[in-house]
């Protein structure tokens, strides 16, 4: 990752974020609520439940280039094409048609052919499930945030902000149903039955908030049961690649592996904004558990690990030299 690659798209997330809110601004669509304050608002509950993501992804960080990237994504393709296309089947077939089969289908097909795209082009960085998650979740996200700029309303503006902020795990929840079948099952078996689960998840919860009952019933009903599994798929994954980790650095002394495991990595987590704060200086051990989670994994893999271990050792070099 480098310094331009994080200037330039974040550069391009703010063009974006700005020409959304003069579109805002132009068609006047809020009257007594700003387009800073909707854009304020939308970014809030994405970047609320990305952080949340990302504190999972202990084990090794994911570059911020490509976060930024996956963001991107989101915000700009699926919002334009699947709004073209539910608007045109609301006034062709009936909002029944578009609630409940288009917009389902279409932006699971968007959601979906975009994360397939960027688990291509990332292949390197994925090391896992809880990666492939991490990233479709991003898009997901970018496609929520720009989903919520239209939802948020002068009026009711306090009650759509905490709905939306708890519905906000919605879009990278239907499809989670399709990286989970993609990542266990694979090949067109995990591809048909990953579209289908996404779909039909998506399908049923916008039936289900139709049907006039009280808003946390139908979350008990549809998204507790199917976010309790994505996290105990995860929770899982995780201990795996935490067990890869110890077991493939057989260099590493038994008075240091204390650093590589699972529960001092969250710990690190916690603290390091603090530290990064206090002393005001770069981190070794950032840099340590990126070096030892990928040198880990190419070993598992059976993949050259030269040029890894050569980061990993003077990595452990400089950390070591920070406990002095």
């Amino acid at each position: 990752m480098t310094k331009t690659k994080v200037v330039s798209y974040a550069v391009a997330v703010a063009i974006l974020c700005l020409s959304v809110a003069l579109f805002v601004s132009t068609v006047n669509f809020y009257a007594t609520v700003s387009a800073l304050e909707v854009i304020s608002a939308a970014a809030l509950v994405a970047f609320l439940w990305l952080g949340m993501l990302l504190y999972v992804d202990s084990l090794e960080r994911e570059p911020v280039d490509c976060i930024i990237f996956c963001f991107s994504l989101g915000v700009c393709i699926p919002p334009i094409i699947a709004s073209v296309v539910n608007e045109w089947v609301h006034e062709n077939f009936g909002q029944s048609y578009s609630n409940y089969l288009s917009a389902p289908l279409v932006e699971e097909a968007l959601k979906i052919s975009l994360v397939l795209i960027v688990f291509r082009l990332l292949k390197k960085e994925n090391f896992g499930i809880i990666d492939s998650l991490l990233y479709s979740s991003t898009v997901c996200l970018g496609l929520a945030f720009s989903e919520n700029i239209l939802y948020f309303r002068p009026d009711g503006f306090g009650q759509t902000l905490c709905v939306r902020g708890v519905t906000g795990i919605l879009h990278p929840l239907y499809t989670s149903m399709f990286v989970i079948a993609w990542e266990r099952v694979g090949g067109w078996k995990g591809f048909i039955l990953g579209v289908f689960g996404a779909v039909v998840l998506h399908s049923a919860w916008n039936y289900a908030v139709h049907q006039h009952r009280p808003f946390i019933v139908d979350l008990i009903i549809w998204v507790v049961p199917s976010l309790s599994g994505v996290l105990a798929i995860m929770i899982a994954d995780a201990r795996r690649e935490a067990g890869i980790v110890m077991n493939r650095l057989v260099e590493v002394p038994e008075d240091e592996r204390v650093l590589l495991s699972k529960r001092y990595r969250r710990l690190w987590e916690l603290m390091k904004l603090w530290v990064r704060l206090r002393y005001n200086e770069s981190v070794a051990l950032d840099k340590y558990y990126l070096a030892s989670t990928s040198l880990a994994f190419a070993r598992e893999n059976q993949l050259d690990e030269t040029k890894l271990l050569e980061k990993f050792e003077s990595a452990r070099k400089a950390v070591q030299g920070d406990k002095q």
